[in-house]
């Protein structure tokens, strides 16, 4: 069955562009091994994540992100069965927007920060994949591949 996860989670430390490549190229070679796809956001400080994949897959790696110790005050957002894979073209595609941005996108302009945010998407859990897209078809191609 196809499952997919999102959650939230607070920087332990301050993240380095740099920091952030080497995450992503480790998620995306183990990724690929176990057929997970998904989009990583990352913005001041805080990741908004989507995983989807085989259930038992999906949710065994986001125990290990809660056993991660480069992330805390971890948020599942939701967890559902879907019929299709969303980002079945990325093994992890990756985006920063502005938190404005995602303010704006998520319909919350009067939202400041990016807590406010994802406080108010936990609250409507079925707008993050949706916000996600967008956020995906956003992406230069470059950015994609960071």
């Amino acid at each position: 069955m196809l499952y997919q996860l999102d959650y939230s989670s607070k920087a332990t430390n301050e993240m380095m562009l740099s920091h952030l490549i080497g995450i992503l190229r480790q998620a995306r070679t183990k990724n690929k091994l176990s057929d997970v796809t998904g989009l990583l956001v990352f913005i001041d400080g805080m990741f908004l994540q989507v995983l989807e994949g085989e259930e038992g897959t999906v949710k065994d790696l986001m125990k290990k992100i809660t056993e991660d110790t480069r992330h805390q005050d971890i948020k599942v957002i939701r967890g559902s069965n879907v019929e299709k894979l969303t980002f079945s073209n990325w093994e992890i595609a990756y985006t920063s927007p502005s938190a404005k941005k995602l303010a704006i996108w998520s319909g919350l302009d009067d939202t400041r920060t990016v807590e406010e945010i994802l406080s108010s998407l936990k609250n409507d859990p079925e707008m993050v994949t949706e916000l996600m897209v967008r956020l995906l078809e956003d992406i230069p191609n470059s950015e994609q591949h960071v």
